[in-house]
Order: C-alpha cells, then sequence, then structure tokens
C-alpha cells in the first residue's frame, strides 16, 4: 500500500496475517508522528472505498 500520510512510502503487507488492510495500517502505520488509526471493532468490517476523484468500477 501507498501511505499518502508518509511521504507516499510504499509497504507490503501479509496478507495471510492481515487480510483486510485497515488491520494492517492500525497496526503498524498508526501513531507518533503518522496519524492515529483506530482499531476497526471485529464485529464491523471496514468499508472499502476508492480515493478521491477515482471513478468506481463496472459491475
Amino acid at each position: 500500500m501507498q501511505d499518502h500520510a508518509d511521504a507516499d512510502a510504499l509497504y507490503f503487507q501479509n496478507s495471510a496475517l492481515y487480510p483486510i488492510h485497515y488491520e494492517f495500517v492500525s497496526t503498524h502505520l498508526s501513531g507518533d508522528p503518522l496519524p492515529v488509526v483506530p482499531h476497526w471493532p471485529s464485529s464491523t468490517p471496514p468499508s472499502i472505498t476508492a480515493p478521491s476523484g477515482a471513478s468506481p468500477s463496472a459491475r
């Protein structure tokens, strides 16, 4: 993933350990000096959204 809050740093995550990128981000890329990313409640998956300005894919 590309971290826009950290000078566009590029990260590769273990998708077996972190199937949802949000879990990786909130665990490893959150807090001092980066913005805090709260842990997501396990009972509700995060919604997936397109970056601002991106057009949604055809279904």
